[in-house]
């Protein structure tokens, strides 16, 4: 990304805010959930001995999800210095 150009700074700008205003919640929220369905799985193992891997797999995606989207956000440059408004 050119940091000169104002017209690209106020796209990464817009596109920050995104990701502030709705993505991230979302995520989070999604997080939450993954770990209520972990801790569920786990409550069904202690009580049947069976789980089910897909919603294993799925609570694990939706708890690292942040964590990803993180990373991406700081690849972006949505935590750069010279974006501040």
């Amino acid at each position: 990304m050119d940091w000169n150009k104002r017209i690209n700074r106020i796209n990464r700008l817009k596109e920050k805010g995104e990701f502030d205003r709705v993505v991230m919640p979302v995520s989070y929220l999604g997080m939450v959930v993954g770990i209520v369905v972990l801790a569920w799985q786990g409550i069904v193992v202690l009580a049947d001995g069976k789980s089910h891997v897909v919603a294993l797999i799925l609570a694990g995606v939706a708890i690292v999800l942040p964590s990803f989207l993180t990373i991406y956000r700081y690849f972006r440059g949505h935590f750069n210095k010279r974006l501040i408004a």
